[in-house]
């Protein structure tokens, strides 16, 4: 059976898409990843459309949780999420009371970003990465670290 080679946009999805891997497992300041992913990656129509429609309840819950470190007394929104499933990777975008966020997240490292703005004209933007672990308290499911930047 011969082996299937990548395409070449495949090739140079695989390559960006590690890349933020790694930038979202060592970088200091979120910002990078932040404008990594949406510069490199959502700029790549080839990686807008790798993926296809997913739901992932324990992100859900975790990313709930993160957004009320920031927002306090949100809710979340149906979210819009697309899974590459090639890469372990989920990313999308939900409401979170009045405010949006952007998320991704990659289920082998059990690791994901969300970036959260009061509103879409709104300046003051906050990065944060998380990891969905189990908690001691029922329904804790993301230790979060953030900063927040100016967009």
């Amino acid at each position: 059976m011969a082996k299937c080679n990548p395409s070449e946009p495949q090739r140079g999805i695989d390559a960006k898409v590690s890349e933020l891997r790694q930038l979202l497992m060592t970088a200091k300041d979120l910002d990078e990843v932040s404008e990594y992913f949406h510069n490199v990656l959502v700029a790549d129509e080839s990686f807008m459309v790798s993926g296809a429609r997913a739901s992932n309840p324990r992100l859900l819950m975790a990313l709930q949780a993160v957004l009320e470190t920031v927002a306090p007394g949100g809710q979340l929104g149906t979210p819009f999420m697309i899974r590459l499933e090639h890469h372990s990777f989920c990313h999308g975008y939900s409401t979170w009371g009045r405010g949006h966020a952007v998320f991704f997240y990659f289920e082998q490292l059990d690791l994901g970003f969300c970036s959260y703005a009061r509103s879409l004209s709104s300046a003051e933007v906050s990065f944060l990465r998380f990891s969905l672990t189990s908690g001691a308290g029922a329904g804790t499911w993301a230790n979060a670290s953030g900063q927040r930047g100016n967009a």
